[in-house]
């Protein structure tokens, strides 16, 4: 019984030691395999972190090199418009100077820009064609008073014939021939034809006659210039009225209008540089930087040779 006892015991105790064993080698396993699946996980968090870290990479250069380019376009947006708004700027300080000197104060000229200002805001033409017509036309003796009233009546005549601001520019050319010569010739009214006005009948319309009859009475030198000036302003008025308004509604004239905006918009950024009245930062400089060269030309020789010298080795070098 004793041997059995021994026997079964030995044999119970290598069952469980063959059991531990398997549980021990299964337990192995499943470390051996989790570990392996950690691993493999590790590897592949580290594989998405380097693949994002590389996208992001060249996101981020991507949004550096559109912040670059959108800088640069904004600089060059800047000196376009501050070279735009300077130009014209000038432009309407030297008319100004001209104005003063023709209508006798600051006072008169400021005010007449400002009516010119309001005109031409509507028109579908350049403003600067208005400011050189103006003038030309002040220029060559016509009345203040008038100015803009041709200016509207000769917008309304390119307008209708489909012109252009050079057309423009050629009529007020003629008109203020006309003025200063006092006389109207059979040649102006070719120019004025060339233009696609009918000067003739638009004058004859205002004064009760034919057309015919305008030419004899210019062929005679017995029209009055003057006379004659007026009733074509009025008779372009009359015909061609709204003309203008109807151009902002092609795409020529809609485009000429965003260029007018943008001529506008620049000169109110340049206006500190570039005042239209006059003066500005960029006129005292420039005024500066004049007198201090005037200034080193009044110098006593020794000095500007001492200034001279340094000038000349440094050249050389």
């Amino acid at each position: 019984m004793a041997d059995r006892s021994i026997s079964v015991k030995l044999r119970a105790e290598v069952d469980q030691y063959k059991r531990s064993m398997d549980d021990a080698a299964k337990a192995t396993e499943k470390v051996g395999t989790s570990a392996e699946s950690t691993s493999k996980k590790a590897d592949g968090a580290l594989s998405k972190m380097m693949q994002s870290a590389q996208q992001n990479r060249e996101a981020w250069s991507t949004v550096g090199t559109t912040l670059v380019a959108a800088g640069g376009a904004v600089t060059a947006f800047g000196v376009a418009a501050l070279k735009t708004g300077i130009e014209y700027n000038t432009l309407q300080q030297t008319s100004r100077a001209a104005l003063t000197s023709l209508l006798g104060s600051a006072r008169a000229a400021n005010a007449q820009m400002d009516k010119l200002d309001e005109f031409a805001r509507t028109s579908p033409f350049s403003k600067a064609t208005f400011i050189q017509a103006q003038q030309q036309m002040l220029a060559f003796g016509i009345e203040t008073k008038k100015v803009i009233p041709y200016l509207d009546a000769v917008q309304n005549a390119v307008a209708a014939a489909g012109g252009s601001n050079n057309d423009i520019a050629e009529i007020v050319a003629t008109m203020s021939k006309i003025q200063s010569s006092a006389k109207i010739t059979a040649e102006d009214l070719n120019e004025f034809g060339g233009r696609g006005v009918n000067a003739a009948e638009l004058i004859g319309s205002q004064m009760g006659m034919t057309g015919a009859q305008i030419r004899e009475a210019i062929t005679d030198g017995s029209l009055d210039a003057e006379a004659a000036l007026d009733a074509l302003a009025k008779g372009m008025s009359t015909k061609f009225d709204g003309a203008a308004d109807n151009v902002k509604n092609t795409f020529a004239g809609a485009t000429d209008r965003v260029k007018a905006a943008w001529r506008d918009f620049a000169a109110e950024l340049a206006t500190p540089l570039v005042d239209p009245e006059g003066g500005g930062a960029l006129v005292d400089w420039l005024n500066g930087l004049a007198d201090a060269m005037r200034g080193f030309s009044k110098l006593p020789e020794p000095v500007k040779n001492t200034w001279s010298r340094p000038a000349g080795v440094c050249s050389l070098i």
